[in-house]
């Protein structure tokens, strides 16, 4: 329900509605009001007392002050029409039920030049024959409990004694928080804030009207003693944190003509300047700069959300009774109180927590030993704010510490993944140091040939590896360094695999080279001795020679630049071979000579040396193509040597380089001779390993890609469960259990998205999912346990925990992106503004 729209734009909603006679709070529009200003300092001013005292009007009166931005001039303005933003009407019927509140505030200036939301409120009258004294307590009691200033309309022209009686049940409160705080010295603070009595028809000349002459009557009013209600005056000063009064003359008679608001029209010419220029004053009195009071809290500036808080513990309280009790009201006061203290200080802090951890990572020893110095320090600041026992201070301060203890949750996970950072960072060093030092070391030694020795060359190339790293990570922490020391000598042995590959190959094309060294050697050697032999009469001539020769060619094959590059045992192997060669050479020649042969059998002699000069050139030219395709093979993964590839898309590039490869040599085969081909199939079928082996070692680094993005995902991991636990803590101070597990599903549900868009894997993405899901699972039962000490608080000071409900939109994968956000909207939520999903989108996969 609402009222019409007075010219000011604002309207006035019904937060509190009667049905069957008994009055019920409208928690949801109260929501609807107050969701633009959670965060914003909020000043309630409401006005209650008898019906038909005028109340609607004067709170027109109030919007219309407040609309024309409280100009000195605002009330000379004749032709300007009274708004209309409360109904109101004239007569002996009752006219506004219930309590309604302007659905939109006033924006004004304090004295510390913050911007304060200001709203009114409008209470119906009081004392009504059709409402039961409890149900106009309630009302009473609620408009009490929200507003920073209660105005006590009172229309008789002065204070009377039964208007300190109506008020008796403040007596009855402050005397209730005697009796709590009766154990203790410590000062009792006042349990409620302003009080304005507001006396219209003001008359009498005895006082001036206005607010210097109202608080002149009243002092006057609170020294009377002869009517036995002394007590409960000065009560009602102790009751309140301000108490205050104006004298507001009466209007002019021309007003008492007007019917009701929607019919009538009523200008400021109507008015008797005196009631506007009152008006005026209490408008300065309420609305300046230096008089506004904002809603408090046990000290506290009051927020919109407090406002909402205080407002759904009242209606808990009351579902079994009519009308609230004394300790009840104050129940609700001290515990809504004591919880915003618990969040500020628990904001404070975090806050303090976060400025003395720096930007790096923490040892976790160091860590426990900053929350314990940052808890004693809260927990020393909220001793000097709270006025309880001691008792009770015991209670309050071990909550504190469950809550704090709740906090450092998130703070270690945030930690962790600084830690996580940092280890990612030293783990990049060590890669580094390994790729541009080793390598270089080794290749140092070999100078781009066979080594034959690799202990003593790895064994300089590993100390200058690690000399780099430890200078490059002189500013990490050493005890993360010394942890990824293992990560150092992983990286140089996957290196040193990577160089003993390489130089199997070059061994490989060595001896390949080699070996057709050794046959041109040998047939030099051959043609040498053939000349030879035409010379010799003897057989000692042909010993001599072949010695000669022997010698000769082992000399000119030790002088080739191949072999003179080669270690002892290499060169000692083929010096060997070719002596060998020689030796047969030598046997066949002199065996020749002993038996003549004749030019039959001399040609096909002639035809074998020439078939065998042949093959050795054609499998020459077969392991040099095999070497050309297996490269041309290895550039298919040129683009991916740092990117993780998936398993099926790894395995095609691979089926389709080796065919090409195949294909190719295949092709080159159709050119080779018959004296080759046993050559051929040899090299295709070690083409065919050697493929394999490369794909190997693509699969081997394709893993290490994988494992980098694992471990660029591990500071997500732990940034995730700080966010999460600082959103749910947050919100299991304000949600019922049901939404607190709406909203759990929805933030994973908004995670798995996320994950889904970010992570260009499929696999990974799903581990990453299964990876969140079972942590923030795990995390939610951290957030309950923090949630339970909540409810022991609540349950201790005689309230229940209750909250704001979402509405259930279907299951978490049949929710619409829309329901989505409207729930993460009720929490203030931003998917995408928190540090984990920026850490997440920030990461190259």
């Amino acid at each position: 329900m609402s009222k019409q729209h007075g010219k000011s734009g604002v309207k006035s909603e019904a937060i509190v509605v009667i049905r069957k006679g008994k009055p019920q709070l409208k928690l949801d529009r109260l929501e609807t009001i107050l969701h633009n200003y959670q965060d914003h300092p909020v000043a309630i001013i409401s006005v209650f007392g008898e019906h038909r005292t005028g109340k609607s009007f004067l709170l027109n009166f109030l919007c219309q002050y407040l609309r024309e931005n409280q100009s000195a001039d605002w009330y000379k303005k004749n032709y300007v029409k009274l708004v209309n933003t409360f109904h109101w009407k004239g007569g002996v019927e009752r006219d506004t039920t219930g309590i309604y509140m302007t659905d939109k505030p006033f924006m004004l200036k304090n004295d510390k030049g913050q911007d304060i939301a200001v709203f009114l409120m409008d209470t119906q009258g009081s004392f009504q024959k059709k409402f039961k004294t409890g149900e106009c307590s309630l009302m009473f009691g609620l408009s009490t409990l929200l507003s920073s200033v209660h105005v006590y309309n009172l229309s008789s022209g002065l204070i009377r004694d039964n208007d300190f009686q109506h008020l008796e049940v403040f007596n009855k409160y402050a005397q209730a928080l005697t009796e709590r705080n009766g154990e203790g010295n410590a000062p009792i603070p006042s349990p409620f804030q302003g009080l304005m009595f507001l006396v219209r028809n003001w008359e009498m000349s005895d006082y001036e009207p206005g607010s210097k002459g109202g608080m002149e009557y009243l002092t006057e009013v609170i020294k009377a003693e002869e009517d036995g209600n002394d007590s409960v005056r000065k009560q009602i000063m102790k009751s309140f944190s301000d108490v205050r009064c104006h004298l507001l003359p009466h209007p002019g008679v021309k007003v008492t003509k007007y019917k009701d608001s929607s019919r009538s029209s009523i200008k400021l010419a109507d008015l008797d300047e005196s009631f506007l220029v009152g008006v005026d004053d209490l408008g300065n009195c309420l609305f300046s700069k230096k008089n506004l009071l904002v809603k408090q809290l046990n000290g506290g500036t009051c927020t919109g959300k407090e406002i909402m808080k205080l407002a759904l513990e009242f209606k808990e309280r009351i579902k079994s009774s009519d009308t609230p009790n004394v300790h009840t009201l104050l129940k609700i006061n001290e515990t809504v109180g004591f919880c915003q203290k618990l969040q500020d200080f628990e904001a404070e802090y975090e806050k303090n927590m976060i400025t003395k951890m720096g930007e790096n990572y923490m040892e976790p020893k160091m860590l426990l030993s900053l929350h314990e110095e940052c808890q004693e320090e809260t927990l020393s600041k909220y001793a000097e704010h709270e006025g309880l026992t001691e008792e009770k201070s015991l209670a309050n301060k071990n909550y504190m510490r469950q809550c704090l203890s709740v906090a450092f949750k998130a703070m270690q996970h945030k930690n962790n993944a600084r830690k996580e950072n940092e280890k990612i960072l030293i783990v990049g060093k060590a890669a580094l140091a390994v790729e541009n030092v080793y390598l270089d070391e080794m290749e140092k030694v070999a100078s781009g040939q066979y080594l034959e020795d690799l202990t003593t060359a790895r064994e300089k190339a590993v100390k200058a590896t690690e000399e780099l790293f430890q200078a490059s990570t002189l500013d990490c922490n050493q005890d993360l360094v010394k942890k990824c020391t293992k990560d150092l000598h992983n990286a140089v042995k996957s290196k040193h695999r990577e160089f003993k590959r390489k130089n199997a190959e070059r061994l490989e094309t060595l001896d390949q080279k080699l070996s057709m060294l050794v046959v041109e050697t040998a047939m030099s050697y051959e043609a040498l001795m053939e000349k030879e032999i035409k010379k010799t009469k003897s057989e000692a001539d042909l010993d001599r020679a072949h010695q000669n020769a022997h010698k000769a060619s082992v000399k000119k094959f030790e002088e080739n630049d191949l072999v003179k590059g080669l270690g002892l045992k290499c060169k000692k192997d083929k010096v060997q071979s070719l002596s060998d060669k020689i030796t047969e050479c030598f046997q066949t020649l002199k065996k020749g000579t002993e038996t003549p042969k004749s030019e039959n059998e001399e040609q096909p002699e002639q035809d074998n040396k020439m078939n065998y000069v042949q093959q050795q050139k054609e499998a020459q030219a077969l392991f040099e193509k095999r070497k050309e395709l297996a490269l041309n093979y290895s550039t298919a993964y040129n683009d991916h040597k740092e990117k993780y590839v998936e398993d099926g898309e790894l395995y095609k590039i691979h089926i389709k380089a080796k065919q090409q490869a195949l294909k190719a040599f295949s092709d080159f085969g159709k050119d080779i001779s018959s004296v080759a081909i046993e050559n051929y199939w040899e090299n295709k079928d070690a083409l065919e390993q050697e493929l394999e082996q490369l794909f190997d070692q693509v699969k081997e680094n394709n893993v290490k890609n994988k494992k980098n993005i694992e471990r660029s995902l591990n500071p997500f991991y732990e940034e995730l469960s700080a966010d999460y636990l600082r959103t749910m803590n947050k919100a299991s101070r304000n949600a019922s259990d049901a939404t607190l597990g709406t909203l759990h599903e929805v933030l994973v549900s908004s995670i798995n998205e996320e994950l889904n868009v970010e992570i260009p894997y499929e696999n990974i993405q799903q581990i990453a999912i299964a990876t969140c899901e079972g942590m923030l699972r795990e995390q939610q039962d951290e957030v309950n346990n923090g949630r339970n000490i909540w409810k022991e608080l609540m349950d201790q000071a005689g309230a229940s925990t209750v909250g704001l409900s979402v509405a259930k939109t279907g299951s978490k994968d049949g929710r619409d992106s829309v329901a989505i956000e409207s729930i993460l909207a009720n929490f203030n939520v931003n998917i995408s503004q928190l540090a984990s999903i920026q850490f997440l989108k920030s990461i190259k996969f």
